[in-house]
């Protein structure tokens, strides 16, 4: 049997891009576990490069500002249900915009049989109606990221954080891929 793990990219990226950025990760995984990995492209094109996720681009200055209600989130959210809903994936991981709609995504709607979530370099929108997950999360974040602040980090009932020096990117480091993988495959 195989796990499945559905990857949501950043802002002005692609799954090609995240699923590059992500190689040592998947090598550590693949090693562990019989893993498929899915690579979600958003549905909008960046005006920059890549794509991003909701239909107005992201203002970088306004991250950890934004309110729910200033974000057309339904279409997205609904992309991102298909895709689980198709996919089936066990775990969802998300970077850093990608994070953001996992969050999301994970506070508005149901989680269809996912057992874990990853989220690296993520954040919340404002929002006084989240429904409580219980769900174990892991959330990986720069202590010195300059794009998305570190005390801006989604927080769970069951959040795991692992913290890294890398700033706005995914860590390096073989122990913390490790530790990282361990989570991923449920080790």
């Amino acid at each position: 049997m195989s796990l499945k793990v559905l990857c949501l990219h950043g802002c002005c990226q692609n799954g090609e891009a995240i699923a590059h950025y992500m190689k040592n990760l998947i090598k550590i995984c693949e090693s562990l576990a019989n893993i498929d990995f899915v690579f979600l492209d958003a549905q909008y094109d960046h005006s920059v490069k890549g794509r991003h996720w909701f239909p107005e681009q992201l203002e970088i200055e306004k991250i950890g500002k934004i309110a729910i209600s200033d974000v057309t989130w339904g279409p997205t959210l609904d992309y991102v249900e298909e895709a689980i809903t198709t996919q089936q994936p066990d775990v969802v991981i998300g970077f850093s915009q990608g994070a953001n709609v996992l969050d999301t995504y994970l506070s508005k709607k149901d989680s269809y049989g996912i057992k874990r979530a990853v989220l690296f370099s993520g954040y919340s929108l404002m929002d006084d109606e989240r429904k409580p997950r219980d769900l174990p999360v892991l959330v990986v974040h720069g202590t010195n990221d300059e794009v998305v602040p570190f005390e801006l980090y989604p927080r769970y009932p069951h959040t795991r954080l692992i913290e890294h020096t890398k700033g706005h990117a995914l860590p390096s480091s073989k122990p913390v891929l490790r530790e990282i993988a361990k989570f991923i495959v449920g080790v």
